[in-house]
């Protein structure tokens, strides 16, 4: 019989962890609990100058009239739950024009890049923030690619896709902190791309997914720092999670030291469909399903935020 260790910190990582709904879940975390969370799980000097944390989140499309759950209402919330979490770098899903402009303006010191699927007046992005108060960060490269046959044409789609889906990815030259960090061939290069799948047919979620992975092995090679964030909109027992897992991403909810896993899609449709994906050149200290909520206790989206913290591992430092 295998065993899941609980721990006061949550769930100890190991590769029995069941997650997807029916299972045995930790009930979460509160952003008030991350802090005193991380630095319980740092083990020395260099793991704490060289932490960054990574935050995925659906925040729901600005739908023009659902009531107190509407944008106008949402939009000040989640900006503080952001601005009082302080993720090195966000990957958002679900964004509008206009929810991205609100963003840019109440996120405090982030920066973001990202591309439209479509020329729809609400044309949604999922777009990449990054901390651009944290001097050991500098974005160097960004573009947008579509989960189609050609990639590169904007607005394309497969044949049995409903809507465009696209992968927006960023590349951030990453100083850190070490003996050796003042000299610049020691810099490493960071990459973060974040996707949202279709959620209507797992064959078609399952050929999107395809396309990121493979696609992405030309933004950056095998051996690059990458992490993949997205609504994925299939639980750990599919082939969209199993075609992931294949290639070169490891899951932040597996292989951390402390995980709290939670539902992250509310219902009607409940899932832990939200991921935090890494490739080796991180070590995992944290990875928590977020359960805050709004003051009224409404919830602030139709999904919770999942936040990921992590070591950029000292003999990766140089570029891909």
């Amino acid at each position: 019989m295998l065993f899941v260790l609980l721990t006061a910190c949550g769930i100890a990582a190991n590769d029995a962890v069941c997650l997807h709904k029916g299972c045995h879940l930790s009930g979460g975390m509160y952003q008030k609990n991350v802090d005193a969370a991380i630095a319980s799980l740092v083990r020395n000097q260099y793991e704490k100058d060289n932490l960054i944390t990574v935050l995925q989140w659906n925040i729901l499309y600005d739908k023009y009239d659902i009531g107190l759950d509407s944008w106008k209402y949402r939009k000040q919330d989640v900006c503080n739950l952001i601005n009082k979490i302080k993720p090195t770098v966000i990957g958002l899903q679900e964004v509008m024009p206009n929810q991205l402009e609100d963003l840019k303006l109440c996120l405090h010191g982030y920066r973001a890049t990202g591309c439209q699927r479509d020329n729809a007046t609400r044309g949604l992005y999922n777009p990449v923030f990054w901390n651009s108060n944290d001097d050991r960060i500098i974005l160097t490269d960004e573009n947008t690619f579509w989960l189609s046959e050609t990639p590169d044409k904007f607005g394309s789609m497969l044949p049995d896709s409903v809507e465009p889906r696209i992968c927006t990815w960023t590349k951030l030259r990453y100083t850190g902190k070490s003996e050796d960090s003042a000299n610049p061939e020691n810099d490493q290069y960071i990459y973060l791309a974040t996707t949202h799948l279709a959620y209507r047919s797992q064959e078609v979620a399952t050929h999107q997914i395809s396309i990121a992975v493979d696609y992405l092995k030309s933004v950056c090679s095998d051996d690059c720092s990458m992490f993949l964030t997205g609504d994925l909109n299939w639980e750990s027992n599919s082939t969209i999670y199993d075609r992931v897992y294949s290639s070169r991403f490891q899951n932040s909810m597996v292989t951390s030291r402390s995980i709290h896993p939670e539902l992250t899609a509310l219902p009607p449709y409940p899932g832990l469909i939200d991921y935090v994906w890494h490739t080796d050149r991180f070590t995992g200290l944290l990875s928590a399903t977020l359960m805050d909520t709004r003051p009224n206790g409404r919830e602030l989206s139709d999904h919770r935020p999942v936040l990921a913290a992590f070591v950029v591992n000292k003999d990766h430092r140089k570029p891909p």
